[in-house]
Parts: structure tokens; C-alpha cells; sequence
């Protein structure tokens, strides 16, 4: 049911470019908030039906806490995607315009891991801090071996997609602009602040999602957690393309198990962290064999 639901979500997303064209046309509006929470409702909603339907699994159903978590991990998705707009006028005023967008691109990394963060770290605190370690953050060993053959095993479908041009079109994500000349900096300097906050922002991610939302969801849905993680996580990928939206179930659900198991987000992260750097370290060499920078 989850591949048959998502596999309809990715095609009406993609065959109408929805997220692209239709939802981020209200990007910076009021409305915008509203239309962000009907978004994220549908996958959260549809996954805790059909869970409670499918696996005879009902509690959750009739449970004012388990829809607060629900409601709370919604909000935080809006607000750390509608944050930058607190800000953008700032940036548009104060900072020279050479350097705009080499600011933007790590202070809206910081800020949108700040906001995802702080309130989970509330939420552990007053609500499982007694139950269960901070989310993810075991203090078991991590043998890497495993994790570092899964990144090796993944490089050559990255290095396939690094010759896809939609791939290239967002990839890297920062890309040289003036700021370099403005400041007198290489673009490697630039390019390597910047992953830093990028990687910054897959510790939110990872957080958010394998740790938050499978291990808090865990006393609700069981493995079920796993599923409702997954579909989320699908829908956060639909501003971006086709091959990593679907990527993001694969890896989400690869990512979830190990989770759930290990109860430590410490793999995932590697792993995702892993296959970001490589996907930026692909695009940069084939931007630089066609001479695009």
C-alpha cells in the first residue's frame, strides 16, 4: 500500500510539476502556510489509516497524543521552510548583493536546522526524557564497515545520475557566483563553508526524521513508525528531481530499518552525509569537464 500510494503521489507531482510550479507559486504568503500543512497532512494521514486498517493496529487511532506529534512534526516542517522570508528582506538590504547569495545559502541552513532541533530536544525533554536516550543519539559503538560498503555499493548509481541533466541543473547546490571575486576567495572556500551547513542540515534531517519520527513514533505504530517516516519523507523530496524523489524511498526505508533497530541515527547519518558530499563531488567534476565553471 505505501509503494502503490507513493507511486501515485510521485506521478501526480511529477506530470503536473506540483510542487515546483503550483505550491511554490505561493512561496512568502500567508496562504502558503495553509497550503504546506494540507501538503504534509496528506502522507501522515493517509499512512495512519491504512496502517490502523491494514495491520489490525487502532490505538493510535484514538490517541490526543500521538495526533499532537503528529500536528507538532507538521508545523515544524513549515516553519523551517517558510523561515527564510523572516529574513530575506534583510539579507536583500543589508548585505552587499555580490555576497547575497553565499550568505543565504548557510544562514538559511542554520536557521532551518535551529528551528528543527530546539523544539525536538523540547519535546525529548518534557515528554521521553525519562523513557528513552535523546532520539538516535546512543551511545552505542558505531561500526562503520557495513555503512562504508553501502556508500561504496551506492557511488556508481550516483555517478550515473551525475550525467542526467536535471541532476546537473541542481547540483551542487551552491554554485560559484560573484561572491568569490567580491571577497578574493576561491571558489573551494566558499563552496566548503557552505557544506558545512549543508551537512549541518542532514544532522537536522537525520534527527528529524530516523530519530524523531521513528523512534518517538515507535510506542505508537511499532515498525509501523518506519512507514509513516517514509511517506514524509517522499513528500520533502517532490521539490527536486525525479531520481532522487524516488531514491528517497529507497534510502528512507533502508535508513528507518537500521534505525529502528540500531535505535542510533549515527549510520544514517554517515550514510546520508555520504551520498550528499559524493553527489556534490560528481556534479562539481562534471560541471568542470563541460567548462560550466
Amino acid at each position: 500500500m505505501l509503494i502503490l500510494f507513493l507511486g501515485a503521489s510521485l506521478a501526480f507531482n511529477y506530470s503536473l510539476d506540483f510542487e515546483n510550479s503550483i505550491l511554490e507559486k505561493y512561496a512568502g504568503q500567508k496562504i502558503y502556510n495553509v497550503y504546506l500543512f494540507l501538503f504534509y497532512s496528506v502522507p501522515l494521514l493517509f499512512l495512519s489509516l491504512t496502517y490502523a486498517y491494514f495491520y489490525n493496529r487502532k490505538l493510535h487511532l484514538y490517541s490526543a497524543s500521538y495526533w499532537f506529534t503528529i500536528l507538532f512534526v507538521i508545523l515544524i516542517l513549515i516553519f523551517s521552510e517558510t523561515s527564510f522570508y523572516l529574513y530575506r528582506d534583510w539579507i536583500r538590504t543589508e548585505v552587499p548583493f555580490e555576497v547575497s547569495q553565499f550568505i543565504s545559502s548557510f544562514v538559511t541552513e542554520f536557521v532551518s536546522s535551529f528551528i528543527i532541533i530546539i523544539p525536538i530536544l523540547c519535546y525529548w525533554y518534557w515528554v521521553d526524557r525519562k523513557n528513552i536516550p535523546l532520539y538516535g543519539f546512543q551511545k552505542n559503538s558505531l561500526e562503520l564497515t557495513p555503512y562504508l560498503l553501502l556508500l561504496l555499493l551506492m557511488s556508481p548509481f550516483i555517478f550515473w545520475a551525475s550525467f542526467q541533466q536535471d541532476f546537473l541543473n541542481y547540483y551542487p547546490e551552491y554554485k560559484p557566483g560573484l561572491a568569490e571575486n567580491y571577497l578574493g576567495w576561491p571558489y573551494w572556500a566558499t563552496f566548503g563553508i557552505h557544506e558545512i551547513f549543508y551537512g549541518m542540515g542532514f544532522l537536522s534531517i537525520e534527527f528529524l526524521f530516523r530519530g524523531f519520527l521513528v523512534l518517538a513514533m515507535i510506542k505508537y505504530l511499532d515498525k509501523g513508525a518506519v512507514f509513516i517516516m517514509v511517506a514524509l519523507y517522499c513528500y520533502l523530496h517532490f521539490g527536486k528531481p525525479f531520481g532522487e524523489a524516488v531514491g528517497s524511498i529507497f534510502g528512507g526505508t533502508i535508513l528507518g530499518i537500521i534505525t529502528y533497530y540500531s535505535r542510533s541515527i549515527w549510520g544514517g547519518l554517515l550514510i546520508h552525509l555520504g551520498i550528499a558530499y559524493l553527489m556534490d563531488l560528481f556534479a562539481i567534476i562534471q560541471h568542470l569537464l563541460k567548462n560550466h565553471f
